[in-house]
């Protein structure tokens, strides 16, 4: 068993295409939520996929991103 994994700097690209249903992880600089940074994100859509995001800091632009996290008609699954 293969797993495709992608690191992206930024953003996700453009033509991504992820499924209704993803699972998220979310990695932050420490385990305070509140206080610590976000430096990166995983998402998968279950399909031995797996898109990593080292974000941006200084701004935490990622439209691309965003899009996915927004849509409703995507269902999340998020790790704690």
């Amino acid at each position: 068993m293969n797993i495709d994994i992608k690191l992206h700097k930024v953003d996700l690209p453009d033509d991504l295409k992820s499924g209704n249903v993803i699972a998220v992880d979310c990695e932050f600089m420490g385990l305070n939520v509140r206080r610590d940074p976000l430096c990166l994100i995983q998402i998968s859509s279950g399909n031995l996929d797996a898109h990593i995001v080292q974000l941006d800091r200084k701004n935490y632009i990622a439209p691309n991103l965003i899009r996915i996290l927004s849509d409703k008609n995507v269902t999340k699954i998020f790790h704690f």
